[in-house]
This record gives C-alpha cells, structure tokens and sequence, in this order.
C-alpha cells in the first residue's frame, strides 16, 4: 500500500501539465520539452523518496546530513537544462 501511496505522490507532484494537444503524429517541440522535463520531475521524485527511506533505515544525523545534500545536488543537475 505504501508502494502505490509514493506512485500516486510522484505522480501528483510534477508541474500541472499543458492541456493542449498537437493534432496527428506530428509532435511540436514545446510537447517534447514538456515529456522530457516530465520525465525528468519524476526521476527527481524516485531519488527524493529512495533518499529519504534510506535517512528513515539509518537514522544517524550525520548520515541524514549527507544523504539530504547529496540528494539535492543530484536533484540539480537532473533538472538542470544549460547542457
């Protein structure tokens, strides 16, 4: 049950998406940002809820610490979009 409760969340917690859709197969550049950024909110999501189980199964402050740091770095550098 808890599986499907962060499934739902990462879901949930992505920028609301665009309403508009391109017509035929033809897919406009804004759609295809729009999925990778998509993609991208949701490995974001994936390494904040491993992250914080892994400071939930070893709860030393320093480790916490570290992971959290760690975590929103990575955090960065997925959502980044210079590269």
């Amino acid at each position: 049950m808890l599986r499907y409760l962060l499934l739902f969340l990462c879901r949930a917690l992505p920028p609301v998406r665009q309403s508009s859709r391109t017509s035929g197969n033809f897919k406009s550049s804004t759609e295809i940002h729009r999925r990778l950024q998509q993609a991208r909110w949701v490995r974001v999501c994936h390494l904040w809820l491993s992250a914080l189980i892994s400071v939930a199964l070893f709860p030393a402050p320093a480790f916490g610490i570290a992971v959290v740091l760690f975590t929103t770095f990575l955090s960065f550098s997925v959502l980044d979009e210079s590269g």
